[in-house]
C-alpha cells in the first residue's frame, strides 16, 4: 500500500483556534451593517416586550397563545424590515448606476473636433 506524504507546513494548522462559538457569533454579528444590526436589535426589544406581556397574563392558555401569535407577528415584521432594507440598498446602487450611465451617455455625445485637411506649405 502507498503512503502519500503529507505537507508540511503553515496549512496544516487551523487558522482560527478559537472554537467558542459564542465569540464567533459575535464576530459574525459585528460584521452586519449598522442597519441590520438596529434592525435586529429593535426586535429582540420588541421580544423581550412580548415576552415580558405574556408572562404577566393570568391565564396560562392564552398566554402562551398570545406570546405565539405575537412572535409569529414579530417574525413577519422582521423579515419584512429586513427586506426593505435591502431594498433601499439596491435603489442606492441603482441610482448611482443611472448617474453613471446619465454621466457616459453625455460624455459620449459630445461634439468630436478632428482634422479635415492637411495642406502643404
Amino acid at each position: 500500500m502507498q503512503e502519500h506524504a503529507q505537507p508540511v507546513g503553515d496549512n496544516q494548522t487551523p487558522k482560527n483556534t478559537n472554537h467558542n462559538p459564542l465569540s464567533a457569533a459575535k464576530t459574525l454579528f459585528k460584521a452586519l451593517p449598522i442597519g441590520l444590526r438596529r434592525i435586529i436589535y429593535a426586535a429582540l426589544i420588541i421580544f423581550i416586550g412580548i415576552v415580558g406581556i405574556a408572562i404577566l397574563h393570568p391565564s396560562m392558555n392564552e398566554r402562551w397563545k398570545f406570546g405565539t401569535d405575537m412572535t409569529l407577528n414579530l417574525l413577519i415584521l422582521l423579515a419584512i424590515a429586513v427586506q426593505a432594507y435591502i431594498y433601499t440598498k439596491q435603489w442606492g446602487a441603482m441610482e448611482d448606476g443611472l448617474e453613471q450611465g446619465r454621466q457616459a451617455l453625455e460624455i459620449s455625445e459630445r461634439a468630436r473636433l478632428g482634422i479635415h485637411s492637411i495642406k502643404e506649405n
